[in-house]
């Protein structure tokens, strides 16, 4: 009966993560409170639920998932789900304009990989807190920050993410009004794009 329910919780989440996928805001919704229902301490549908409503704009039930998987990964000692928390919790403040707060947890989240040596889960913590150094105009240290996710996202092959990261530096010398350098990374973007046959900018997760 036990293995039973696993088995559904895990179903349902399967599906929640593919509706939110496909931008079914509602319907992964619904099978994330399924989850619950079956298992109210199945902390990786609070992240997903968290997820759904940061998608939605909803910042405070956004932060109350976050925080709630935050806490269950706490109690069950999973050290990569609390670095994964303290991430997303750190994107909820980013939204909300509360980038000092946002800092501090990605910082949080990129010594937590440091420890496990995940070089890619670093290339986005570096990328997220150039985008708080960004947003705070210390331009500087966002450019050092780009240029470190960056550096590991070509060393990985990892052209997405090479051209991502091409795009926010691009975005960062245009709001400098260094429009020569934006240029050149414009271009990069672009050039790189093209050969990963993406077809608009929508295609890019970029955070502006």
């Amino acid at each position: 009966m036990v293995k039973n329910r696993e088995q559904n919780v895990h179903d349902a989440y399967k599906n929640a993560e593919k509706e939110l996928g496909n931008g079914n805001l509602s319907e992964a919704l619904s099978y994330c409170k399924r989850c619950k229902n079956l298992d109210i301490r199945f902390g990786p549908a609070y992240k997903t639920m968290g997820n759904i409503y940061l998608r939605a704009g909803v910042l405070d039930k956004a932060l109350d998932n976050f925080n709630t998987f935050l806490s269950i990964s706490k109690a069950n000692n999973k050290d990569k789900d609390v670095e994964l928390a303290y991430n997303y919790i750190g994107s909820v403040f980013t939204e909300s304009g509360k980038f000092d707060k946002a800092l501090s947890l990605y910082m949080m989240s990129l010594e937590s990989a440091k420890n496990r040596k995940d070089l890619k889960s670093m290339s986005n913590y570096y990328n997220n807190i150039a985008l708080c150094y960004r947003k705070l105009n210390i331009w500087k240290l966002s450019k050092e920050y780009y240029d470190k996710s960056l550096k590991i996202s070509k060393k990985l092959n990892d052209n997405v993410n090479t051209a991502y990261y091409y795009f926010n530096v691009a975005f960062l010398y245009k709001e400098q009004g260094k429009t020569f350098r934006a240029s050149h990374y414009l271009n990069k973007f672009k050039k790189l794009k093209a050969k990963l046959g993406m077809k608009d900018d929508n295609d890019m997760k970029n955070k502006k």
